[in-house]
């Protein structure tokens, strides 16, 4: 531990976390315990939602920030040619995009993030469901034997009990 705080920046023009931000800050969190606990405070990420931006400072941006702005949020080259005009800056920004997107590593890198990025996002919907799902299994569980203990207690016959709480006879005597 050096005290070191690492940042990372992601500039993208799809919102990944359908939210209105136009910068959202992620922790990397463990997520196998369930709780979701930030790993560690020496990492911070941040997502920059360029369709968020252009929604709401558009117009208050200058003309060269616009075409800065269209600059990232097009994937044309032609297009990017035609925002860059005559800006000498600009065109080696094309130039540079131009020769990236023609290079099969780094599209396999990004395209192999997007996957990863994806493939979590999808992960971590999938174990909210899971645990909702069961939570509620519990809370059913819960009730059931709740009733089951109560109907006992009134020497309600246990066949009747487990056609009203949908518990074995087996799972019935168990609570005894």
């Amino acid at each position: 531990d050096h005290g070191y705080i690492h940042y990372q920046i992601c500039i993208e023009n799809y919102n990944i976390f359908n939210n209105d931000l136009v910068i959202t800050e992620v922790n990397l969190v463990d997520v196998s315990s369930g709780k979701y606990e930030i790993e560690t405070n020496e990492f911070k990420k941040f997502h920059i939602c360029l369709n968020n931006l252009k929604e709401k400072c558009y117009n208050e941006l200058t003309e060269e920030e616009q075409r800065y702005l269209e600059l990232f949020m097009t994937d044309e080259v032609n297009k990017l040619k035609k925002i860059a005009g005559e800006n000498e800056i600009m065109k080696k920004v094309v130039k540079s995009l131009e020769s990236l997107s023609g290079d099969s590593e780094v599209i396999s890198a990004y395209e192999k993030e997007e996957i990863e990025k994806y493939a979590f996002q999808v992960a971590l919907e999938e174990k909210k469901q899971e645990g909702i799902k069961q939570g509620e299994l519990n809370g059913k569980k819960t009730k059931q034997i709740e009733i089951a203990k109560n109907s006992l207690k009134e020497n309600i016959d246990i066949n009747t009990i487990s056609k009203i709480t949908g518990l074995t006879i087996t799972e019935i005597k168990n609570i005894k």
